[in-house]
């Protein structure tokens, strides 16, 4: 969820704050004030009084520099030969492994964790993307380029998702976000 400054629409530069809530064996969640104020991750803890409370577990959290995982959503047959390529070399070169589970958060947070890379890109089906600019794609890009990480919408100019406006409250984008290396190599792949 991100929380912008002023009424949409707007860029993601004017988001105020950004916070995801995960849910599964550990409930986190995971918030920025952005301006270099810092990722930090709080963790549900269940006290034997049977009240519970949200604790700090990372402060200042930062991608790792080597990525470890990518995850990528869509039908891989559906994918631009070139992004397919730099699919590929996801495995073959960079040498990592897919963490891809279907949840926008739960796969998001694995690279924030571990590093690497995620996409929804544009597709046959989806030539816009599947998720909305506005609440999905720019809240998360915020918490990814606030832990020292980059997005890129797809454009042609090499934006970050975060540059993106569009008068359409729920338009949609290709997604690009992950480690600054592996996302400089992705707009160089596609360029070719």
């Amino acid at each position: 969820m991100g929380i912008f400054r002023d009424d949409l629409p707007q860029t993601g530069r004017k988001l105020t704050a950004s916070v995801y809530k995960l849910y599964g064996p550990v409930n986190t969640l995971v918030y920025s004030v952005g301006n270099g104020a810092g990722v930090h991750e709080f963790v549900k803890h269940y006290f034997d009084d049977s009240h519970s409370d949200f604790l700090l577990l990372h402060e200042s959290m930062k991608l790792p520099a080597k990525g470890e995982c990518f995850g990528i959503g869509s039908d891989p047959m559906s994918w631009d030969p070139k992004f397919m390529t730099f699919a590929k070399d996801l495995f073959r070169r960079e040498k990592l492994k897919v963490r891809y589970c279907g949840s926008f958060v739960g796969d998001f947070s694995q690279v924030l964790h571990k590093g690497g890379f995620f996409s929804y890109p544009a597709t046959i089906k989806n030539p816009h993307g599947k998720f909305r600019l506005y609440y999905e794609c720019i809240p998360l890009g915020f918490l990814c380029e606030e832990a020292g990480g980059a997005t890129w919408d797809g454009s042609v100019s090499g934006s970050s998702v975060l540059d993106r406006i569009d008068n359409d409250v729920d338009a949609r984008t290709p997604l690009y976000l992950g480690n600054r290396d592996l996302i400089a190599k992705l707009k160089s792949a596609m360029k070719t």
